[in-house]
């Protein structure tokens, strides 16, 4: 489907840690830089619910069952398209850069850096306060 579809450059599972840090693992594995619109980034209401109601950062909570994929600028619609024909759910959320670019999460406000998460978020449901 999408392998026949466009040119792959390169994929990643942003399991651990959330999409950001699947992203930076993407980016340093390839040698690239990213500029990404963080208002294209997906998110389901159910999730933003929880990550608001739990102090959590959408952004570095596990995200299994996503993938990424870096694509060709000009075959984008194209994998678009194929992912919703074959009912997948696929979104342009940003561009490839150099790596000299750096991580760039940008917003209406301004670009700023892509966070990265030590470990993911949904550990902090998990610890107890005042135990390391």
């Amino acid at each position: 489907m999408l392998q026949q579809a466009v040119e792959v450059h390169a994929m990643h599972d942003p399991t651990e840690g959330g999409v950001a840090t699947g992203l930076r693992e993407l980016a340093n594995a390839s040698n690239v830089g990213l500029r990404l619109q963080a208002d294209q980034l997906p998110m389901l209401p159910e999730g933003r619910m929880l990550c608001e109601a739990f102090g959590l950062d959408p952004l570095g909570v596990i995200a299994s069952g996503a993938l990424l994929a870096t694509v060709p600028v000009a075959q984008a619609t194209s994998a678009i398209q194929a992912c919703n024909a074959a009912s997948i759910a696929c979104y342009d959320i940003g561009r490839v850069a150099t790596p000299d670019a750096g991580l760039l999460l940008c917003s209406q406000d301004a670009p700023g850096q892509l966070p990265s998460f030590a470990r993911d978020e949904i550990v902090k449901l998990f610890e107890v306060e005042g135990v390391e």
